[in-house]
């Protein structure tokens, strides 16, 4: 919206000259701590997990937001209301995704389940076994 407003003050439609060098200052910082640190967050937990676990851990922020309005007096709040029943299943559902995507390897198998070798270090064809072992069955406890 930067750009935006620049333009909208070159044009003379709306006056940027009330703001104080402070304040400008401020709205600056806050801008960069926004958009650059986060992002920059975001990168890192790409890097930590992945892509996917990383995306829909923004989507986090709904159920957060539900909590903080909820736990929050209203006094501090610009338009307090009550989650309705639709919302907050939504909240949870969200929490439950989140969850079960990050319990689910990426070939499906739960995480308890350790991986599975799907081949044998061989030396040559001769040495090679007829078959794979048997894949573990994984049990929830």
């Amino acid at each position: 919206f930067a750009p935006l407003v620049l333009a909208l003050h070159l044009v003379g439609i709306e006056s940027l000259s009330s703001l104080s060098p402070p304040v400008l200052g401020l709205l600056v910082l806050k801008g960069l701590v926004d958009n650059v640190l986060s992002d920059y967050l975001w990168a890192q937990a790409v890097l930590l997990t992945s892509p996917a676990v990383a995306t829909v851990g923004l989507s986090l922020t709904v159920p957060l937001a539900m909590l903080s309005e909820a736990l929050l007096p209203s006094r501090y709040l610009v338009q307090p209301s009550t989650p309705t029943i639709l919302s907050a299943s939504g909240a949870v559902l969200v929490v439950v995704g989140f969850v079960v995507i990050n319990t689910v390897r990426d070939d499906g198998v739960p995480t308890c389940c350790p991986p599975v070798r799907t081949s044998l270090p061989v030396r040559n064809v001769a040495e090679a076994p007829s078959e794979l072992p048997a894949k573990p069955k994984c049990t929830y406890t």
